[in-house]
C-alpha cells in the first residue's frame, strides 16, 4: 500500500496522484502523447519511439522533435505500402530520417532537473541531440540513440496485435488514472508560458517547484507524477514506470 513511500503498483500511483496531484512534467509529457494518439486516429498514421527490443516507449505527434533539431511536421510524409512505413526525412535540412530526440530531463529519469533554479531546458535539449548516445530512456534503460521511430498504418498494428485508437492513448488501461491526469487542465500551461516568454526562467522554476514538491511525513518533498511517485532528493521513495 502506498503510504507517503514507494508506489509500487497502479492502484499506489493513483492513490497518489490523488492525494497530491501530478507533476508538470510528468502532465506534460502524458498531453503530448495524447495528441499522439488523437493524430493517430485522425491520419492511420501510428508513430512510436520504440527500443532495440521493439518495446514501444512513447508516442510521437507532430510537434515532436527529431535529433536533427526540426519538428516531425517539417518532415516529408512516411511512404512504403509494408507493415512499416520509411522513417521520413527532413524538408529543412539534410535529415535523412526522422528519429525521435527527447525534449524533457523526465523522458530520460532525470526529473530533478527542472526544479534547479539554473536549468535551461534549451540547453539540455541542444546536448541530448548532441550526444544521445549519452542519455537512456526512462521505460527501458537504453539508449536514446539505440532507439528508433516506427511509422505503422493502422491496418499493420491491428494485424500485429497492438493497441489501436482508444486503447492506443496514454494511460487507456487505467482510465481513473488517466482521467485523473489527462483531464485536469490547468489554468495556465507553464511550458507555453515559459516558451513564448510570458514568464521569465525564475518564475517558471517557482511554480514547478510550488506544483511539483509536496511536503510528505517527515520533510520529504513528494512529487506525484504520471509515470509514478518520483524519488526525492537523497535518495528516498521510487517510481513505477507507466509501462
Amino acid at each position: 500500500m502506498y503510504a507517503g513511500g514507494q508506489a509500487r503498483d497502479a492502484k499506489d500511483v493513483e492513490s497518489a496522484v490523488r492525494a497530491y496531484g501530478a507533476a508538470p512534467g510528468g502532465t506534460a509529457m502524458m498531453k503530448s502523447e495524447q495528441k499522439a494518439a488523437e493524430e493517430a486516429m485522425a491520419s492511420g498514421i501510428y508513430v512510436t519511439w520504440q527500443s532495440p527490443d521493439e518495446r514501444e516507449c512513447c508516442r510521437i505527434q507532430s510537434n515532436s522533435s527529431c535529433l536533427c533539431g526540426h519538428a516531425l511536421k517539417s518532415h516529408d510524409a512516411p511512404k512504403g505500402g509494408g507493415a512499416r512505413l520509411r522513417p521520413p526525412g527532413c524538408s529543412k535540412c539534410g535529415c535523412s530520417r526522422f528519429r525521435y530526440a527527447p525534449t524533457r530531463p523526465e523522458e530520460c529519469g532525470q526529473w530533478w532537473l527542472p526544479r534547479r533554479k539554473d536549468f535551461d531546458v534549451k540547453a539540455w535539449r541542444a546536448r541530448v541531440r548532441k550526444n544521445p548516445q549519452d542519455y537512456a530512456c526512462l521505460n527501458c534503460d537504453q539508449k536514446v540513440s539505440d532507439h528508433e521511430a516506427v511509422f505503422e498504418t493502422e491496418r499493420a498494428r491491428r494485424d500485429a496485435g497492438r493497441p489501436v485508437r482508444e486503447a492506443f492513448a496514454p494511460l487507456a488501461s487505467t482510465p481513473e488514472l488517466q482521467a485523473l491526469v489527462l483531464g485536469d487542465e490547468q489554468e495556465d500551461d507553464l511550458e507555453a508560458l515559459a516558451a513564448s516568454g510570458a514568464i521569465s526562467a525564475a518564475a517558471y522554476h517557482r511554480r514547478v517547484a510550488s506544483a511539483a514538491a509536496l511536503a510528505a511525513p517527515g520533510g520529504a518533498p513528494y512529487a506525484a507524477t504520471t509515470v509514478g511517485v518520483a524519488p526525492p532528493p537523497r535518495g528516498r521513495g521510487a517510481y513505477v514506470r507507466r509501462r
